[in-house]
């Protein structure tokens, strides 16, 4: 995304890529955002230009995690949902690609050597993990 100054608001191409950067968090759960909520982000990132400059001006994901604390803006969505906003956010801000916001991570198993890399080993090195609620009910989904 362009990099702006001054208090305009974004171009629409810049604004449609904030608007549906969260739609991959969509679903339900502590990490994840319901209709209702990626629909007040919709509304929110459209129509407050201010938050649109902040978020274009901000250099670090910390920087862009620091704005959900400001009092405008805390009481849209809790801590968590806020974190992973803002990774989405930065995500297509600074074209880096972190952890999965949905909760999911991977772990390596077995040995490997400094010099190798996952393309030498499409044998399924990699362990995949959903971190989420555990039910307190054994049986029950």
């Amino acid at each position: 995304m362009p990099r702006r100054d001054g208090t305009d608001p974004l171009d629409a191409n810049s604004l449609e890529k904030l608007t549906k950067c969260v739609d991959k968090i969509r679903g339900f759960g502590s990490r994840k955002l319901t209709e209702q909520e990626i629909s007040r982000w919709r509304q929110l990132i459209t129509n407050d230009v201010n938050l649109q400059q902040k978020i274009i001006h901000a250099k670090t994901l910390d920087e862009l995690k620091a704005m959900c604390d400001h009092p405008d803006y805390r009481l849209y969505f809790t801590r968590t949902k806020w974190s992973h906003i803002m990774q989405c956010v930065a995500e297509i801000l600074f074209n880096t690609r972190f952890a999965s916001p949905a909760g999911s991570f991977s772990l390596r198993n077995g040995q490997r050597s400094s010099n190798e890399n996952e393309e030498d080993n499409p044998n399924g090195s990699m362990l995949n993990v959903y971190v989420g609620n555990i039910s307190s009910k054994p049986g029950w989904g």
